[in-house]
């Protein structure tokens, strides 16, 4: 058998427009055996190339998210799509990995944003989920946006338990963002030095401390809960107090 090679144009499989020169290995009688794309002709030429139609637009931001959506020209390719972004008062970029899926809607989440800092970003569809045939970066320059400043961080819920072996008081309290927690305590009236606990290794709304405050009746405290989010801010709560009763158990004074 003779194998032969010719030139055709005929669409790639699933795409419904733009047409690339595909090699046909056929035998001397004409009938097709293989098909292999021209790759390097649909790169240079600019083929299955999403196109960008609207956006890119934020949306959904806070302190330390924020959500990147635009929409490719469907009449064109399909794509995967990534982000990148950094403060714009300079630094590495940050790069999101390409979506799982291609669609021509693209919706980017970003996380752990700096609060109150105004971000550049810029996005990337491409036909291939590894980069391959993929739009220059857009806008061009970058557009911005900026997260919201970081608020005062609520502690409530002020619970107290005993330390039934050691006779001490274990704080319990919650705050309304994740943070990594401590407190502080002396006797009421004193003028002692605050002792303090060692900060908590883990982010948590939900907080438990153990203390070296004795569980005597009749005693008060004086003490203030500490909290840090996984942004850098930290802030102590207001001084408040615990009273211990003839039984021994802790009070949120005033109770």
């Amino acid at each position: 058998m003779t194998i032969t090679s010719r030139i055709i144009e005929k669409p790639l499989s699933g795409i419904a427009r733009d047409h690339a020169s595909d090699i046909e290995i056929a035998n001397a009688s004409g009938l097709a055996v293989g098909v292999s794309s021209m790759l390097e002709t649909v790169t240079r030429g600019g083929l299955y190339v999403p196109v960008l139609l609207s956006g890119p637009t934020v949306s959904d931001i806070t302190e330390t998210t924020a959500r990147v959506t635009w929409e490719l020209d469907p009449s064109g390719p399909i794509g995967f799509h990534r982000v990148r972004y950094r403060p714009t008062a300079g630094g590495e970029w940050t790069v999101t990995e390409f979506t799982a899926e291609a669609s021509y809607s693209a919706v980017v989440d970003l996380a752990g944003l700096p609060s109150g800092t105004e971000i550049e970003y810029q996005v990337q569809s491409c036909y291939y989920g590894n980069g391959t045939l993929a739009f220059a970066y857009s806008p061009d320059p970058a557009d911005t946006f900026e997260t919201e400043a970081a608020g005062d961080i609520v502690f409530s819920d002020f619970e107290f338990s005993k330390n039934p072996i050691f006779q001490l008081v274990i704080l319990h309290w919650h705050t309304d963002v994740a943070t990594k927690d401590r407190s502080c305590w002396r006797i009421y009236g004193s003028s002692d030095e605050w002792n303090y606990t060692t900060l908590n290794v883990g982010y948590s709304i939900s907080h438990y401390d153990n203390t070296s405050m004795p569980c005597v009746p009749g005693a008060i405290y004086e003490f203030r809960a500490y909290g840090i989010d996984e942004n850098g801010y930290e802030e102590w709560d207001i001084l408040r107090y615990i009273r211990i009763d003839e039984s021994g158990n802790p009070k949120l004074y005033g109770e």
